[in-house]
């Protein structure tokens, strides 16, 4: 992939608008036990809590150096990241009682989820894109590309008193689209 044109550029938004793209196993085994190495060592750090707006979660922005070296090791992660014109990365953890609402994200083209921790179907946490029954049936390793500005979005409340959902998120603004990043106060997603 050398670069983006304007026609590949609005295929693939096109595509994910439609439906999310699931790369089922894309992250090996012991990349995600790097992620969730790396996730445990973030807990201890600063968490943003959920605004209480619909939301309940926390989360934790990270600096590009860490996303590139992260990233590095995910192949689509990493070829998205050289040709976008800008880049958000965010971890978002969510426990029993937490969820996000419907909502639509502020900006960007793609959105790439990389599930770390993903709880039984039975113990709720369950992410959906649509509408709250097309839930999206990903597991540790797998990415899910969607248009998270363009589609509807959300989780089901984790009911499980010891179930967690993890999951790597990043936002990419392809070339074309506006380089502008909102400024996010979790009223929409970050």
């Amino acid at each position: 992939m050398s670069g983006f044109t304007t026609a590949f550029r609005e295929e693939i938004i096109d595509t994910v608008q439609r439906s999310p793209l699931i790369l089922t196993r894309c992250v090996d085994r012991a990349t995600v036990a790097r992620l969730s190495a790396w996730v445990d060592q973030l807990c201890d750090e600063d968490w943003q809590a959920g605004d209480g707006s619909g939301h309940s979660w926390t989360e934790h922005h990270f600096n590009t150096e860490a996303l590139s070296r992260l990233c590095s090791e995910v192949p689509i992660l990493g070829a998205l990241g050289k040709h976008a014109t800008s880049t958000v990365a965010w971890v978002n953890r969510f426990r029993h009682g937490e969820w996000i609402a419907s909502h639509r994200d502020a900006g960007g083209d793609l959105q790439c989820i990389v599930p770390i921790a993903v709880p039984a179907s039975c113990a709720g946490g369950q992410l959906w894109i649509g509408s709250p029954g097309q839930v999206v049936p990903a597991l540790p390793g797998d990415v899910i590309v969607f248009n998270a500005a363009g589609r509807a979005h959300g989780t089901s409340t984790i009911t499980a008193a010891s179930a967690q959902r993890v999951t790597l998120n990043i936002r990419y603004w392809l070339p074309s689209a506006p380089p502008e990043i909102p400024t996010y106060a979790n009223r929409n997603g970050p």
